[in-house]
C-alpha cells in the first residue's frame, strides 16, 4: 500500500492509505483439493497483508481521522476484514447508494474496491461508476470532516 498524511487547514492530520491486496483465485475445478487449498492460502495472504497495513497505519499511535480504500481483492464482508480496527466503518454499508459492485466493469458481481474511514469522519455518499479504462469500476465516496471549534 501507499500512505499519506494530509495536514488540513485546522492543524489536524488526515492519514490516507491506498492499498491492492494480493489478486483473488480464480478457480472452479471445485473437486480438486489443490483448488481449496489455493482459495485458503490467499484468504491467509489477504488477512496478513490487511494486519500489516492496518498496524503500519496505527504505529503512530495517533488519533488522526483515517482513510483506507483500493482493491482490497476479496468480497465484501469476507471474514479478512475482521482485522479492521473497530472504529473504521465500511463506506458504502454506511452511505452506499446504488449497485456497489466494482467488479467487472461491464458486468459487476462483487465489490472487491471499498473505502473504510474512522468514525472522526461522516460518510456522506458512496456509490460506483462505470468507467472506460479499467476492468473495474470507479469508486467515488464523499466524507464530511468535523470541524472543531475553536472558540471556548
Amino acid at each position: 500500500g501507499t500512505a499519506a498524511i494530509w495536514t488540513m487547514p485546522d492543524d489536524r492530520p488526515l492519514r490516507v492509505v491506498s492499498l491492492r491486496l494480493a489478486p483473488p483465485v480464480i478457480r472452479i475445478d471445485y473437486w480438486s483439493s489443490d483448488c481449496w487449498r489455493d482459495y485458503a492460502a490467499v484468504r491467509r495472504k489477504h488477512r496478513e497483508q490487511l494486519r500489516a497495513i492496518v498496524k503500519a497505519t496505527y504505529a503512530s499511535g495517533s488519533e488522526a481521522a483515517t482513510v483506507i480504500g483500493g482493491d482490497f481483492n476479496l468480497p465484501a464482508r469476507d471474514g479478512a476484514l475482521d482485522v479492521m480496527p473497530d472504529d473504521m466503518v465500511d463506506a458504502f454499508r454506511t452511505a452506499g447508494r446504488g449497485w456497489g459492485n466494482t467488479a467487472l466493469n461491464q458486468f459487476p458481481v462483487a465489490r472487491p474496491d471499498q473505502v473504510w474511514c474512522s468514525r472522526q469522519l461522516a460518510v456522506t455518499t458512496c456509490f460506483a461508476r462505470k468507467t472506460e479504462h479499467s476492468d473495474h469500476r470507479l469508486v467515488v465516496c464523499d466524507l464530511a470532516i468535523a470541524v472543531e471549534s475553536h472558540e471556548r
